[in-house]
């Protein structure tokens, strides 16, 4: 099983799984909306991947690990990626988003992480 790291220099340090570019959100977001298949099938798809992997990554995500890991980043669109507290840099952050729409739509990409767990240990 691959560990989950978290460098600066890949995924602008969002949470991934050591040797990809697959961030903990993109499995689990992955899963839960883009593929209407079972975990046995997106393994068929990114084949240098286990069950394991999957699990862990998935695992990671349910128990908020980041947080506890002090990541260098959260990952993008959850919860957990707030925007900055200073006041100044806050105002900046909007007046750079002010036309998109999607800017700060975010979501608890941890519950749906554990949506998945319950169903794939169901399955046992």
């Amino acid at each position: 099983m691959r560990a989950i790291v978290s460098t600066t220099c890949t995924n602008s340090g969002s949470p991934r799984i050591d040797g990809t570019r697959l961030t903990c959100a993109n499995v689990t977001q992955s899963l839960y909306y883009g593929y209407e298949f079972s975990l046995d099938e997106y393994l068929a798809t990114y084949e240098y991947l286990s069950r394991p992997d999957i699990l862990n990554c998935l695992q990671y995500c349910a128990t908020q690990q980041c947080i506890t890991d002090n990541v260098h980043s959260f990952c993008q669109q959850c919860t957990l990626d707030k925007r900055p507290k200073d006041p100044e840099l806050t105002r900046k952050y909007d007046e750079f988003y002010k036309d998109e729409s999607d800017a700060n739509e975010t979501e608890d990409v941890w519950r749906i992480a554990e949506q998945i767990l319950a169903k794939y240990n169901s399955c046992k």
